[in-house]
């Protein structure tokens, strides 16, 4: 298929309504996209309490502060990092529930291992309702469920980085539902708004680091070279969604595509990679459990557009 065939494919499916909500995938996926999109977003480098900024901070002279301190030093040391000189993060009173009883947010930590914690009040005292291993980006509300938004980056050896959304009843955290979008290569600059779509593969196809074919092998650093920029083969009928489509060097057109993640990892990484994984269709995990996906580039002529998705 021609990539204006796929584009043009892509314009007869409807656009996600307003009110389809927390079963619906793409809700998720825009905000995925505004991540992408926003200063931010991957490969920029942020401050791990950026998103407390402008929250009234609890002071060192307040007794919350010196009850909490301990929240700065956790993960110091788990890389060999010397602790830094002065508290790294920020503790703040936020009404994050909308509820008018503001909690107290806790964002920062040795990096690079950031993490985040929210501690609830039960009279006079907080207690930590729960922490998140991963860098806050923001908190929203979204149909009276509590939206976290964070990213884990890559270091060391490691090669994917993440985007997280935890979506909790704000008083329960067993029922948190955890979306992982992993990761790898060039995903820079604004997303142009425009409707997410489904997609299937016409053939196996390779979702790539970049919108380029670059098959040069890449040291990994654990005694193996990576495929170049090859990320995962996709097998033939696999599903997904597309979030941008840009021309790449080659002059052909590339899509910025979500697929379901392979669920066993072979021990082999480049079994991994370079087998074809049968991705089904992206769908929200349930109350307490987790999903990932993986994010990256594919030519759009494998790709062919998916019938309508209507969650209900």
């Amino acid at each position: 298929m021609k990539p204006i065939a796929f584009i043009l494919g892509l314009a007869l499916l409807p656009a996600p309504r307003q009110s389809d909500g927390q079963g619906d995938p793409r809700w998720y996926l825009a905000q995925l996209r505004l991540w992408l999109s926003r200063p931010c977003g991957p490969g920029r480098a942020c401050e791990t309490w950026q998103a407390v900024a402008g929250r009234p901070a609890v002071e060192a002279s307040d007794p919350l502060y010196r009850k909490h301190a301990r929240l700065f030093s956790k993960g110091c040391r788990l890389s060999g990092e010397r602790p830094p000189a002065l508290p790294a993060g920020k503790l703040v009173r936020w009404d994050v529930d909308g509820d008018g009883r503001p909690e107290l947010v806790f964002a920062g930590g040795c990096t690079p291992e950031p993490y985040f914690v929210i501690l609830t009040a039960s009279g006079d005292a907080f207690a930590a309702w729960r922490d998140f291993p991963a860098r806050l980006l923001g908190i929203s509300l979204h149909e009276r469920r509590l939206v976290l938004m964070a990213a884990r980056e890559g270091y060391g050896v490691a090669r994917d980085s993440s985007f997280v959304l935890w979506d909790c009843e704000p008083r329960d955290a067993s029922t948190c539902r955890e979306l992982v979008f992993r990761w790898a290569g060039e995903i820079s600059g604004p997303l142009p708004e425009s409707d997410i779509r489904p997609c299937s593969l016409a053939r196996d196809a390779a979702l790539r680091t970049g919108p380029r074919v670059d098959d040069r092998p890449e040291e990994s650093g654990m005694g193996f070279e990576w495929p170049g920029n090859l990320y995962q083969m996709l097998a033939a009928g696999s599903s997904g969604w597309v979030l941008h489509l840009r021309r790449g060097a080659d002059g052909g057109t590339w899509a910025l595509a979500v697929f379901q993640a392979p669920a066993d990892a072979p021990r082999d990484p480049l079994a991994a990679i370079e087998r074809p994984h049968r991705a089904g269709p992206p769908v929200c995990p349930g109350p307490g459990s987790r999903a990932e996906y993986i994010l990256g580039w594919i030519r759009s002529d494998d790709l062919v557009p998916g019938p309508a998705h209507n969650p209900h």
